[in-house]
């Protein structure tokens, strides 16, 4: 089927999973729960959110604009799609952290609701650790 040989289906990808693969074009759709939003040092650097997968690994997601970021708390589950795997990761201070993520404020999505969320399991699973 040719269809199959042009289109890579979604799937939720885990930090671990990230280190030992890269995704399609870099970009990738992660479930998380939030555990710290960090706020821009400078006009010219993103803010921040550190998020836990299921497995308790921690991706850093920049936000290089602030629209998408306001709703998003330490504690709140949420399903990001379209993040962009960043090959320029820089978290002075965090040792914890070993994948970076950039949003796209023209792409990237983010639900809080586990209903509609393409990943239901998975956000189950992470709705236990918060």
């Amino acid at each position: 089927n040719l269809l199959d040989i042009i289109f890579e289906r979604r799937q939720a990808w885990t930090v671990s999973e990230l280190l030992s693969d890269r995704p399609f074009g870099d970009e990738f759709d992660f479930v998380g729960v939030v555990i710290q939003v960090v706020a821009a040092l400078r006009a010219s650097s993103p803010m921040c959110v550190f998020a836990a997968d299921k497995n308790r690994d921690i991706l850093c997601i920049r936000f290089w604009s602030n629209s998408q970021i306001t709703y998003l708390k330490p504690g709140q589950c949420f399903v990001a799609s379209n993040l962009m795997l960043s090959r320029n990761p820089q978290f002075p201070g965090n040792r914890s952290v070993s994948v970076t993520a950039d949003t796209r404020s023209d792409l990237t999505s983010f639900s809080t609701s586990g209903h509609s969320s393409r990943y239901p399991d998975m956000f189950s699973q992470v709705y236990s650790l918060s």
